[in-house]
C-alpha cells in the first residue's frame, strides 16, 4: 500500500463530503486531531478504518487503500463481512505490490479470487 497517497485521498474524500476534520472525526468516533494527523501523514492510517468509513460514509474503501475504483461506492446488497475481508485483502496487496499502475478492475478481481480461495481452504 502506497501510504503516502493514503493522506491526500483522505483529504480529497472529507472536501468531497464537505466536512471539517472535526465533523469527519464525529462521524467515525475518532477525534479531529487523529484525522489530522492522519491526513498529514503523521499517523499511519488503520486499515480497519477503511471499512468504517465505508460504512460510515458509503466510500470504496478500496479507493481510499490503494486508489482502485471510485471515491463513492455503488449500493451492492453484498455481505457487509466479505466486504471486509476484500478490503483487507487489498490492504495486504498494496503492502505487497504497487497497485497503482494497475487497472483497478483487475485489482478488485484479484481481491475477490483470493477471498474465495482463502475462504476455500479454511473450510477443508
Amino acid at each position: 500500500m502506497n501510504s503516502l497517497e493514503i493522506p491526500s485521498r483522505l483529504v480529497n474524500l472529507r472536501a468531497a463530503l464537505g466536512m471539517t476534520q472535526k465533523q469527519l472525526g464525529k462521524k467515525i468516533g475518532r477525534s479531529h486531531n487523529t484525522i489530522m494527523n492522519w491526513e498529514k501523514g503523521n499517523t499511519p492510517f488503520p486499515k480497519e478504518m477503511a471499512s468504517v468509513l465505508g460504512d460510515v460514509l458509503n466510500i470504496n474503501p478500496s479507493w481510499l487503500l490503494v486508489g482502485a475504483g471510485e471515491m463513492f461506492a455503488e449500493p451492492s446488497g453484498r455481505d457487509p463481512a466479505t466486504t471486509e475481508v476484500e478490503v483487507l485483502t487489498l490492504a495486504g496487496l498494496g503492502d505487497l505490490y504497487d497497485l497503482q499502475n494497475h487497472d483497478p478492475i483487475e485489482v478488485k478481481q484479484l481481491a475477490k479470487d483470493l477471498v474465495i480461495n482463502v475462504g476455500r481452504e479454511t473450510r477443508t
